[in-house]
């Protein structure tokens, strides 16, 4: 008897709190939603080596970072895709849910948000910062495009005439 005892010491409170935190660990949309935002946080810190890749110039280390960064955007993908149901259905799931998972609910898709909108702001500078180096490389080879041209009009590249004016000095 002693146990119903107990039982009955709990108040509904207590009750509504303890089925809260039971089923935070078990619902699989929250599942979900934390790879996510896993992944975006890999993502946010990849974005970030990115961005010291293309600022160093560091073509090597930029290929590294955005062939690691494929791979989790491809798992992302997929969490997306399992997620799709539930988010098209949002207002029945999140009511769906205790009141402390449809708090965590709304925080990682807060948080995933926040992230996202932090990669893509990088990445648009990124892709800035490239856009220019690339530009300032074919302003670079045009120009040398031109002296090329420009020491074969006045002496057919230069190598082979002065050649033969040091050969023919010397006797």
């Amino acid at each position: 008897m002693r146990p119903l005892q107990m039982r009955s010491w709990m108040t509904e409170q207590d009750t509504a709190q303890k089925s809260d935190i039971d089923s935070t660990t078990s619902s699989p949309v929250l599942v979900l939603l934390r790879r996510q935002a896993a992944l975006f946080e890999q993502l946010d810190r990849l974005s970030e080596k990115q961005s010291g890749a293309v600022a160093q110039g560091a073509a090597d280390e930029l290929l590294t970072v955005l062939s690691t960064r494929q791979r989790f955007t491809e798992e992302l993908r997929s969490i997306q895709e399992q997620i799709e149901p539930y988010r098209n259905n949002w207002t029945a799931v999140r009511g769906s849910l205790q009141r402390l998972q449809a708090d965590e609910a709304e925080q990682l898709l807060g948080r995933s948000s926040e992230l996202l909108g932090r990669i893509l702001g990088r990445d648009d500078r990124d892709r800035v910062a490239l856009e220019q180096a690339q530009g300032q490389i074919g302003a670079e080879l045009s120009r040398m495009n031109q002296v090329g041209k420009a020491r074969a009009a006045y002496g057919g590249g230069g190598g082979a005439a002065n050649a033969n004016l040091y050969t023919n000095r010397q006797g």
